[in-house]
This record gives structure tokens, C-alpha cells and sequence, in this order.
């Protein structure tokens, strides 16, 4: 198959990495005993040591560290870069970024050397659709409205001022809504998948759908708080604090799956499991009469290649398991 002319002439992949990747993939179908491979149903259990998932997990927290860091800087001078941006300057938002990008490092490299590696075993899950379910409302409500009061509560004695009341009790509601959201509409994943990947980026339109959302809660909530106080708060401070904290913590629910995707999608590259671009590799894995695509997912053109691959692997394979 893969001695047959190229369309394109030059092959964009080394029979040798085709190979390899193949009998890969083969050994993972094999092992869950699946057919049909779908990019975002990849897994940490993929990986096949302890030092790989601790190197997963290491940079799974490093992009949280460095998104909340970052979210956290930009946000406090989009509020308040109005009035000191003067004072401080382009040096000091340069020095506040720096700032949080150590402080996301550190993070990372903690959080990957402390976790247990037992539990990244779980299955990633993603977001794709809501659902309302009477069995998810039973389940977490204690859990986010604790959650919801204690930032409120954290938030508001950090301020001590208007803005940290309006903020205060805005983090309460945007979290108890957005986590409601998440586990209580949380829906089952989509049947049948058009392109490849759709499961990673239905997460990523669901996080804009919970943007918009706990927005206009938040939104909402603000001015009913205002009007009830009979405060004076700019409309530049509701108007950030409302999109601000829908912004964080939308993207701490949909986007967490996204983030463990991509950050396993690099470990896998890194130890050259998979090529960067795994979908142009499986269409030219396809082109190659290796595999057939069905929808958005893929699989080998008949069983026993699945088997033959998976059998050369575990013949070849050096890796410790």
C-alpha cells in the first residue's frame, strides 16, 4: 500500500512513521477493543508509564496556571488601567505578565509532581450539548453553592469597597450558575460526529453558549443589586466584572476537556506516538487504503490489519510498560 504512487508525488510521511503510527493505534484500538477511532476520544491511559502522565499532567497545569495567571493581570487592567495606567505604564503590565507567567510555571510543575497519577486514568470527557437531568441536580448543588458564597465571601472582604461587593457577590452567582450549568445541563455527547476532532470543538461552542449566559446573569444580577443599594458603580466596572468572571469560569468548565485534549495531544507528539496534524495524517492513512473514514472518526480498512498492526507493535515495542 504504501509502495503505490502518491497523487502528490512526494509523501508527506516516512513509510517508516506511518508504520509506526499505525501499529500505535492499532494497540490502542485492540486494548479497549473498539473499531472506530475518534480524534478527541483519545485518553491519558494512552499513556503507557508513569513518567508520561506525570509529564501530561505537569503541562495540563501548566496552561491553567498560565490562563488564570494571565486572565487575573489582564483583567485587573482592563478595570483599573483607567485611572493608574498612567502611573504604572507599559513596564508595570509588562512586569505583572511576567509576573503571573512564573507564578503559571510554578504551578505547572507542582501540580504535575504532586498529583496522583492514578487518577488521570479518568476518561476526558467533553462538553457537547446541554440536557436538563434530574439525576445531575441531585448530585452537585451543596458543592457550587458552597463554592458560589465562599469566593463571594473571599472576594468581598479582599476589596472591602463597593466594587468588591458588586464583584463579590457577581463571583457567587457566576460560578453557582456557570458549574450548574455544567453538571446539571450537562447532555450526552453528539451520535454522529461530520468532521473529525467535532467532539473538542462542540466543547469549545458550548463555552461561548455559557459566555453568553452567565453574562447576562451576571449582568442582570449587578443591576438589581445596584438599583436595590442605591450605590453609584460604573457601568466600565459592571460591564467587566459580569463578562470577566462568565469568561474564567466558562472556560474552567468547557474548556478544561479542550485543555486536557491539547495537553495530551502533546505529550503523544513528544514521544512521537502521533504527528502534529493527526487528521492529515489519517486522510493520507486513508488515501493509503489503511484506513476508512466513517464520519468524523476512522477505522482500518478491514480487522485483521487492525490485528496485524496491533501485533507488530507489541513485537517491536521497546517501551516500558
Amino acid at each position: 500500500m504504501l509502495k503505490r504512487p502518491y497523487k502528490n508525488k512526494q509523501k508527506p510521511y516516512k513509510d517508516k512513521d506511518t508504520t509506526f503510527w499505525l501499529e500505535w493505534l492499532a494497540k490502542q484500538l485492540i486494548r479497549e477493543n473498539k473499531t472506530e477511532f475518534l480524534i478527541e476520544k483519545m485518553q491519558p491511559s494512552w499513556l503507557e508509564n508513569r513518567e508520561k502522565k506525570r509529564f501530561f499532567m505537569g503541562i495540563y497545569g501548566l496552561f491553567l496556571g498560565l490562563f488564570t495567571g494571565l486572565y487575573i493581570e489582564l483583567f485587573y487592567r482592563l478595570i483599573y488601567g483607567l485611572t493608574d495606567k498612567l502611573i504604572h505604564g507599559i513596564s508595570g503590565v509588562i512586569s505583572g505578565v511576567i509576573l503571573m507567567l512564573v507564578l503559571g510555571v510554578t504551578y505547572g510543575l507542582t501540580y504535575g509532581l504532586t498529583s496522583g497519577v492514578e487518577r488521570w486514568d479518568e476518561t476526558i470527557k467533553t462538553v457537547e450539548s446541554f440536557q436538563f437531568s434530574l439525576k445531575n441536580v441531585k448530585n452537585q448543588p451543596k458543592l457550587w453553592l458552597f463554592l458560589g458564597l465562599f469566593s463571594g465571601l473571599c472576594y468581598f472582604f479582599i476589596f472591602w469597597n463597593n466594587f468588591g461587593l458588586i464583584i463579590g457577590l457577581n463571583s457567587g452567582l457566576i460560578i453557582g450558575i456557570t458549574f450548574g450549568l455544567i453538571f446539571l445541563l450537562q447532555g450526552p455527547e453528539i451520535d454522529y460526529k461530520k468532521i473529525p476532532n467535532q467532539g473538542i470543538w462542540q466543547s469549545l461552542k458550548s463555552m461561548n453558549i455559557l459566555i453568553i449566559i452567565t453574562f447576562l446573569a451576571g449582568l442582570g444580577l449587578s443591576l438589581l443589586l445596584i438599583s436595590a443599594s442605591g450605590k453609584s458603580v460604573g457601568v466600565i466596572n459592571i460591564l467587566f466584572g459580569s463578562f470577566g468572571f462568565s469568561l474564567l469560569f466558562s472556560v474552567l468548565g468547557c474548556g478544561v476537556p479542550v485543555m486536557l485534549h491539547f495537553s495530551l495531544r502533546l505529550v503523544l507528539w513528544f514521544n512521537h506516538y502521533i504527528p502534529w496534524n493527526y487528521a492529515r495524517f489519517l486522510d493520507y492513512s486513508t488515501e493509503r487504503l489503511f484506513l476508512q473514514r466513517v464520519g468524523g472518526g476512522y477505522r482500518f480498512i478491514h480487522d485483521l490489519l487492525r490485528q496485524h498492526f496491533a501485533s507488530q507493535y507489541n513485537k517491536n515495542n521497546f517501551d516500558s510498560e
